[in-house]
């Protein structure tokens, strides 16, 4: 189409070209435009030789190749993921998950961006096994999957001075920026772990991976169609506007949710939740990030990635009074009188054994 059309403004350009130096009289026409532009040449034009040129562009739309073509690849599309569309209950939140792709197509996929992730650190940043840091990180983490009957997520522990984690395709990424939030407290790093295993649970990166796939696909066809560059003002502004109202407002969504989940699960581990809030007290002291109130900190949390400290910190408290945790201490609190008779009975059999061992080799001497 677009072949078309500048192919008719060249011949129109050129059949005035010609009138004009031909006559030898002026012709009234518009200025010339500018090459990038796209459509209009300039020029008045003539209607019969519009109608005879534009002719074949005024057939009916089912006669158009494109058409056909661009409704069987977005038909196929939405076939394939009415298909696979399914729904899943995530724990410890009111929302269902809705996917749209089978899950070994959502692995391979998560598989590709993590290794993509790996190969993009420097080894000599990644921690060792053996280092006190990934110990500590690997045994909570370890404790949360246990406790809440989760398959085991291997941790990688980077050095970096961001104070960031992830977790991506089932592995959770930690910058040992972080751990001075942690503050060595295991309960502290217990929400921290367990937000991100929430993240994971409710599935958070791969639908943001595709819906940010989605949108540039379909961006790049529309601008595409409308003759618009990937550089061009308008494209820019449509961008910013999907960000602004669902990418943001969605992520915000999506780390209000992971702390729920987290509390849930640090919670079920037996961890102190009444040190879930540490972390993020203790952030908002490194970075500086005063409370947000007037119109400017309404603008500010609107143009986030991320809800305020303050926010997530008055929801913890508030989530704290639910009766799921009144019932998760008891039960952690029977656990924990439990174990404390098993290593008594354990010493006091020992103790047992000993004293009978001693006591009768002094009985026997004496004899």
């Amino acid at each position: 189409y677009q072949r078309r059309v500048r192919g008719v403004q060249t011949m129109l350009s050129r059949f005035f070209r010609k009138a004009r130096t031909k006559n030898r009289r002026a012709i009234h026409t518009t200025p010339r435009v500018n090459k990038n532009r796209r459509f209009g040449a300039g020029g008045p034009l003539d209607q019969a030789v519009f109608d005879k040129n534009f002719s074949s562009l005024r057939q009916p739309l089912y006669k158009s190749p494109s058409f056909w073509f661009l409704g069987t690849f977005f038909g196929s599309i939405a076939l394939f993921l009415l298909v696979n569309r399914r729904k899943e209950k995530i724990p410890f939140s009111d929302r269902e998950r809705v996917t749209y792709l089978p899950k070994w197509l959502e692995a391979k996929i998560s598989d590709y961006v993590s290794l993509t992730i790996k190969s993009d650190i420097p080894q000599d940043k990644i921690l060792e096994p053996h280092t006190k840091e990934h110990i500590f990180v690997t045994v909570i983490c370890n404790k949360l999957c246990k406790a809440n009957n989760i398959p085991t997520i291997p941790c990688t522990v980077i050095q970096n001075d961001q104070a960031n984690a992830f977790v991506f395709s089932g592995e959770l990424f930690l910058f040992t920026g972080i751990l001075p939030v942690m503050e060595g407290n295991p309960s502290a790093a217990a929400m921290v772990l367990a937000h991100e295993i929430g993240h994971s649970l409710a599935g958070h990166a791969s639908d943001n991976l595709l819906s940010l796939a989605a949108f540039y696909v379909i961006g790049s066809l529309m601008s595409y169609m409308i003759g618009l560059p990937h550089n061009s003002y308008m494209f820019k502004v449509t961008n910013f506007l999907w960000s602004l109202f669902f990418h943001l407002p969605r992520s915000r969504s999506n780390e209000i949710e992971a702390d729920k989940i987290g509390l849930h699960l640090m919670a079920t581990a037996c961890f102190d939740i009444y040190e879930a809030s540490t972390p993020f007290k203790k952030l908002k002291e490194l970075t500086f990030q005063s409370s947000r109130s007037g119109f400017w900190g309404w603008v500010q949390s609107n143009l986030d990635t991320h809800p305020s400290l303050d926010l997530r910190i008055e929801n913890l408290e508030k989530w704290k009074n639910e009766p799921f945790f009144d019932e998760m201490l008891l039960l952690c609190k029977k656990q924990k009188e439990k174990d404390k008779e098993k290593s008594w009975n354990f010493f006091s059999f020992l103790y047992k054994v000993l004293r009978t061992l001693f006591l009768g080799n002094y009985a026997m001497k004496t004899r």
